[in-house]
């Protein structure tokens, strides 16, 4: 990101992880939380995270079918 400023879309299979991601990709990094996108967070129906995340700034993607299909 630092190099191109792509944004970074990550891939949390389970849904689950997002807060680990966001602490490493934009505290421990340096990525602006706007230009991070964190993808399947429909198989992890966590609301609590849910609103932690986008209160970060970053982009939250529902995307995909559920963990049940």
């Amino acid at each position: 990101h630092h190099a191109t400023g792509a944004p970074i879309a990550v891939h949390l299979e389970l849904g689950t992880g997002a807060l680990d991601v966001l602490e490493l990709l934009c505290g421990e990094l340096a990525v602006p939380s706007h230009r991070v996108i964190l993808g399947h967070l429909n198989r992890s129906p966590d609301p609590v995270t849910h609103r932690q995340a986008a209160g970060s700034g970053c982009w939250l993607a529902f995307d995909g079918p559920s963990r049940g299909n």
